[in-house]
């Protein structure tokens, strides 16, 4: 399990190169230009496009004979796609800790001119952008393995669709049902707290489906 779980990890960083490049471009660009709307897509991103690395890899590693010849190891399937759910995991809370620093840093050079309501604004655009990441992930996976590699391109991008629209229906839920009225810091933590649950709840159930769908698939 530790040995699949460190080649997922492996896999993934001989990819980083242009992902990590484009992702400190648009780090940079938030600390320069001190816009809001920058930040507040960069914070909702990179959690989703560093965990997205984790998915383009299993289509890259489709091309080799690698996939099979785990198969062959004396592992069972389900540590398999454990180890690709961790690994996933792993990349959202590396996204989590870029946006953070640059978080941090955009604040430290502009000054708290971005979080109305200050501390609150500032962990939900963190949290939020994991939440999506784990969305996906939950998304993706089963898909990924009942229709197969050839397909990855478009279940990511379906995937990533699926991801926003449920936390932004999530959102819109929890919303109507709070009512207009301004809501308390408590109830609003608790607000983003039952969406990050629910997304790791959604994350658990998809892993048993995924497990379910590699046990009777056939190579």
């Amino acid at each position: 399990m530790t040995g699949l779980l460190k080649n997922d990890i492996f896999g993934v960083a001989s990819n980083l190169k242009v992902y990590a490049l484009l992702v400190a471009v648009f780090g940079v660009g938030c600390m320069v230009s001190g816009s809001v709307t920058v930040l507040n897509l960069f914070c909702i991103l990179t959690p989703s496009l560093l965990a997205a690395i984790s998915i383009s890899s299993l289509r890259l590693e489709s091309d080799s004979r690698w996939p099979k010849y785990k198969l062959t190891l004396p592992v069972r399937r389900k540590d398999i796609v454990k180890g690709h759910y961790l690994n996933h995991l792993l990349w959202s809370m590396v996204g989590m800790m870029v946006v953070m620093v640059t978080m941090a840093l955009t604040v430290l050079v502009h000054g708290n001119q971005f979080f109305y309501y200050g501390w609150r604004d500032a962990i939900t655009l963190i949290v939020m952008g994991v939440i999506i990441a784990v969305f996906i992930g939950a998304l993706v996976y089963p898909m990924y393995y009942y229709f197969g590699a050839m397909k990855a391109e478009l279940i990511l991008l379906v995937g990533t669709l699926g991801a926003v629209a449920i936390v932004r229906g999530l959102s819109l839920l929890i919303n109507t049902l709070l009512g207009e009225e301004q809501i308390s810091t408590i109830t609003y933590v608790n607000s983003v707290g039952i969406i990050l649950v629910v997304a790791f709840i959604g994350y658990a159930l998809s892993y048993f489906v995924t497990c379910r769908i590699f046990a009777v698939k056939e190579y």
